[in-house]
């Protein structure tokens, strides 16, 4: 879970769609001393060194092995990550931006755990090194290299299984390639199932970014995030892919999944089938472009509720939690959005994912929620589970047609999305076009 309360979903279209708004602890070298103040002086040296860019120096006795290496640089990684920043936030050009980036915890420490595992290609730490630069940076040379002799020299190794049990999103076409050499080459079923499950997220992403690039369907400020930053490499791919293609191999991959790695255990004590299953369903049912499945059930007050009844409006519905910080952020936009659009078609719809539905209750009257909300009762109720949402707050903007037109947008972003929408529902209500 990030620091702002939102977990990454499966394939990551939360990610893709937020951009600057992911508030990943950014880095810049500055603020350093409280955080390293209880760190020995080996640990600081490295830490500093790494970070500053300096050559570092480590006295003969605190000569260390290459697992201890390995520990020193997750704990500095853990350190620096700690130390929040706004250069990018403060960033006013597409340069900028991507001076900013490039000093990104994750960018920085990734040539050095590559270095580590270079240096000592045999010892059992770079095995870890490896896994840890594909898991953690961002595309580029360091991800790129690290793929390479995953591939080469480690491809037999049933530690991939491990590795793949979080999705590598961040390593972009690089990690693609890990993935297709897993499915080919491993002899291990437990790598295999887990790559062919992330390369059917990964590919699902990239679609989704293409339609969205093609549809102009993406917020702003991911957009320019991506762009402009050490993370252009995956838009770029997107602008090249055909969405289409995209999908439906995303889609062979999934029933791959589900015909022959079904019982295969993944996280959350769910299987690979079960969650193969609801990308799938995802995929096909909760695209851009496609009629929202109906939503049926009681509200927080215990009335009936039907999204169908709301059918000739602009409809955005929030998947939202007490427990989620950014969803409660989220709270005041979205009353000013309501009193806005006061008398036109338009109506924000809840789904409340608390256990404890007082939670909801007293949210509702604290917090001054004019609208009404489902009660799913938890993060595994039918609604969340139909919608396949795995991150807070998930966000759907539908036309007045019930047809899904955005995806978890905040913001100006929303405001533009529904402020277009409503303009169409009012012309088709005018006689003008359908």
């Amino acid at each position: 879970m990030r620091p702002d309360g939102w977990t990454f979903p499966h394939s990551g279209q939360a990610f893709l769609d937020r951009g600057s708004s992911l508030h990943w602890n950014r880095f810049d070298g500055s603020s350093l001393e409280g955080t390293l103040k209880n760190k020995g002086r080996a640990m600081r040296a490295v830490i500093l060194g790494l970070l500053l860019g300096v050559p570092v120096f480590v006295a003969r006795g605190e000569e260390q092995t290459p697992a201890e290496e390995y520990r020193a640089l997750v704990q500095g990684f853990a350190a620096a990550v700690k130390v929040p920043t706004k250069a990018y936030d403060l960033a006013r050009t597409p340069e900028e931006r991507l001076k900013a980036s490039e000093r990104w915890p994750w960018v920085v420490f990734a040539p050095r755990f590559l270095e580590l595992a270079e240096a000592h290609p045999d010892d059992p730490a770079a095995l870890d090194t490896l896994i840890w630069v594909v898991a953690n940076a961002p595309t580029g040379t360091a991800t790129n290299r690290a793929v390479e002799i995953l591939t080469r020299d480690h491809i037999q190794s049933d530690r991939l299984a491990t590795a793949f049990a979080q999705r590598l999103f961040r390593g972009g076409p690089a990690v693609m390639t890990l993935y297709r050499r897993t499915i080919e080459k491993s002899p291990h079923r437990a790598a295999r199932a887990l790559a062919t499950l992330r390369l059917a997220d990964l590919l699902s992403d990239i679609s989704y970014l293409a339609k969205g690039l093609r549809q102009n369907t993406l917020p702003e400020a991911a957009l320019r995030y991506w762009n402009d930053t050490v993370l252009r490499e995956f838009l770029d791919l997107a602008r090249r892919g055909d969405p289409d293609a995209l999908t439906d191999e995303a889609v062979t991959l999934y029933n791959c999944v589900i015909a022959d790695f079904a019982d295969v255990k993944g996280q959350g004590g769910k299987t690979l089938g079960e969650i193969a299953e609801g990308n799938l369903s995802e995929l096909r049912d909760l695209a851009i472009g496609h009629e929202a499945p109906d939503i049926e059930g009681r509200d927080i007050d215990g009335n009936a509720m039907r999204l169908a009844d709301f059918r000739g409006k602009v409809v955005v519905v929030n998947f939202w939690s007490t427990s989620c910080g950014a969803c409660m952020e989220m709270i005041p936009h979205e009353r000013s959005l309501v009193k806005r659009l006061e008398g036109k078609p338009f109506v924000l719809l809840g789904v409340n994912d608390d256990e404890d539905r007082n939670l909801a209750v007293q949210a509702v009257k604290s917090k001054n929620i004019t609208w009404r909300s489902w009660w799913d009762g938890g993060i595994e109720g039918p609604i969340v589970l139909r919608w396949n949402v795995r991150g807070w707050p998930t966000t759907y903007v539908l036309d007045d047609r019930g047809v899904i037109r955005f995806k978890n947008l905040r913001g100006q972003d929303l405001d533009r999305a529904v402020d277009r929408l409503v303009n169409e529902a009012e012309s088709r209500g005018r006689g003008g076009a359908s």
